[in-house]
């Protein structure tokens, strides 16, 4: 495994999306959640068949942040070049990729305000064996961003086949009702999200109910408010979901102080 020179044209990354990734937050040079980061990556490697990850790729890793003061730093993971066809069988070698970018501009004004949903209209691919990993198949995701901008909403409330609530385009979902918290169970589809998996573990060292499973979207309209997770934003609070709106940000306000 190493890092290329150069990206070749019959790279399986470009050609098939055969590969992983993951976008971490750096701010004063560390990684925010590092060992959820390379638990994501490792479990990728193994269900995707990948040679195991080399220990100059965590080095690079935590060489390129050091200097970082609050940048987004991206590790793409490809299996490499290996000819026409679909067959893994010949190829030259696994590679990555690290790349830095700036922090989004409209983060800040996201976390307080709050950010306008609405839902899908397309279902998600359910039940494929690759549905809760972070592959480089990003394609229905590009076409959802395609429908948020054209309602001209923040987000996209995503469901599976089978009607269940199950993330946003971007980000995962999580909303309170009479003092518990709901997430979605992802078991049909939906990217197991690295702030996901802290927040359930913040939440359970706090003691508050949490309820993870099969929800619909009247389930989720009624909500006392909601809110939205990932690695680069962090906790955004939900103003308008459609026609409803959420004025109170209270429980929100406080995981954001987490």
């Amino acid at each position: 495994m190493y890092k290329p020179a150069q990206i070749d044209s019959s790279d399986r990354a470009f050609n098939y999306g055969d590969g992983f990734f993951t976008t971490m937050l750096v701010k004063q040079g560390r990684i925010e959640h590092l060992e959820l980061h390379q638990q994501r990556l490792l479990d990728c490697q193994t269900q995707l068949g990948f040679p195991p990850l080399s220990p100059k790729l965590w080095n690079e890793i935590l060489f390129e942040a050091q200097n970082l003061v609050h940048s987004v730093l991206k590790v793409v993971i490809s299996r490499g070049s290996g000819g026409r066809g679909y067959s893994p069988t010949h190829c030259a070698g696994a590679h990555w990729v690290i790349s830095s970018h700036g922090v989004p501009a409209h983060q800040p004004l996201w976390r307080d305000k709050g950010v306008v949903a609405d839902f899908a209209t397309v279902a998600l691919a359910s039940g494929g064996s690759c549905s809760n990993l972070k592959t480089l198949n990003r394609i229905e995701q590009v076409q959802l961003k395609q429908q948020a901008e054209a309602k001209r909403v923040d987000e996209l409330i995503c469901q599976d086949v089978f009607g269940n609530v199950v993330e946003g385009v971007s980000a995962n979902i999580f909303w309170m009702k009479n003092q518990k918290v709901y997430t979605p169970g992802l078991k049909w589809a939906g990217i197991h999200g690295v702030k996901r998996a802290w927040l359930l573990k913040v939440l359970a060292q706090a003691g508050v109910e949490t309820i993870v499973g099969e929800f619909s979207q009247d389930e989720v309209q009624d909500a006392d408010e909601l809110w939205f997770t990932n690695s680069v934003f962090g906790i955004v609070p939900v103003a308008q979901l459609g026609s409803h709106f959420y004025s109170q940000f209270r429980f929100c306000r406080w995981l954001q102080t987490q």
